[in-house]
């Protein structure tokens, strides 16, 4: 609590205290109490509204009216039309370029992966970020960069793609490495710069990317589920994985898709599988642009909505990676 006032002893009172309301896009209704209690020789840093007697206890409704001329809410997401990432060999050499924009411009999240990310195997990289909002003209950024201890990026990869850092990111654990270039006032990872170094022998997967944007709430400890999303992207890495002739790891035969061509549900089944891990199936187009994404997925899975054509259908489990086409039709 904000409390402005204290006793002899340093502890609150409460006849004067500060209040924020929380900033949203529509008025909200709740409610608001408040106790007195008189706690002769029983005040102390550990009483509670437990202790002693009480003086007043009333609940009032409080209503929250939406301005039209207040700011914007601090942690609302980013408007972000334009992503590009961009891998430059350390040792020098022409630049990978990987980007998604918003085709349609409206709303947030709709970016859409334009081509896979191909790497050369033992290679340093340094990857930069680039965000913008065409629509308005902004600098993403920029403005990034001016509020960096409210921003972070976290990365998760395919194990096997990169022997630097190791491991599959740092997604699902905040301890994972991830070798970072940039760092804001508290010293706290930013994500705008990072370093990478490809395995020796690469194997083919996928490198997701996400921005979560986190005022008042970014420590040493939070985590890629803290804060709100301004951008959740995948993108295809390496070319080996759109080579449907010459999977990696598991047997091409053991995987079974029914009915191909299909309308509108896909069944797959992975015949011998012995691991119990859990499964990721991405569907690719044949440009290698990543158009569903599917964790831990049902054997069932609705294709419906996708353009007819043929597609990749690509399975990993564990370390192991396994495609197939199949074609979507009307």
């Amino acid at each position: 609590m904000n409390y402005n006032d204290f006793d002899e002893n340093n502890l609150p009172v409460g006849l004067s205290t500060n209040w924020t309301t929380e900033c949203g896009e529509e008025s909200s209704t709740g409610s608001f109490r408040i106790v007195l209690k008189h706690q002769p020789d029983i005040k102390d840093d550990m009483s509670t509204a437990d202790d002693g007697g009480t003086d007043i206890d009333l609940t009032f409704t409080v209503n929250v009216a939406e301005d039209p001329d207040a700011p914007p809410c601090e942690n609302e997401e980013e408007i972000i039309t334009d992503v590009v990432l961009t891998w430059t060999p350390v040792g020098g050499g022409d630049p990978v370029v990987a980007t998604a924009t918003d085709p349609d411009g409206e709303g947030v999240l709709d970016l859409m992966e334009e081509g896979p990310i191909n790497l050369q195997e033992n290679t340093e990289y340094t990857l930069t970020v680039e965000l913008r909002n065409d629509l308005e003209g902004e600098d993403i950024t920029t403005e990034i960069m001016e509020e960096d201890d409210e921003h972070q990026f976290f990365f998760e990869f395919t194990e096997g793609i990169f022997s630097s850092p190791e491991g599959d990111g740092n997604i699902d654990n905040r301890d994972d490495p991830v070798n970072y270039n940039d760092f804001d006032e508290n010293n706290l990872p930013v994500g705008l710069s990072t370093g990478w170094t490809t395995a020796t022998t690469m194997s083919g997967g996928s490198f997701r990317i996400v921005l979560k944007h986190q005022p008042d709430i970014k420590s040493a400890t939070s985590t890629a589920d803290d804060g709100g999303t301004d951008i959740d992207l995948t993108f295809v890495i390496n070319t080996d994985i759109t080579d449907v002739d010459n999977p990696a790891g598991l047997d091409q035969e053991s995987l079974v898709l029914s009915p191909n061509p299909v309308w509108q549900e896909l069944n797959w089944k992975l015949e011998n599988a012995s691991s119990n891990d859990p499964v990721d199936i991405m569907i690719f187009n044949t440009s290698g642009q990543l158009v569903k994404r599917y964790r831990s997925p049902a054997p069932t899975i609705d294709v419906s909505k996708l353009n007819p054509g043929v597609y990749i259908f690509q399975l990993q489990q564990a370390q192991q990676i396994i495609s197939k086409r199949f074609v979507k039709t009307q």
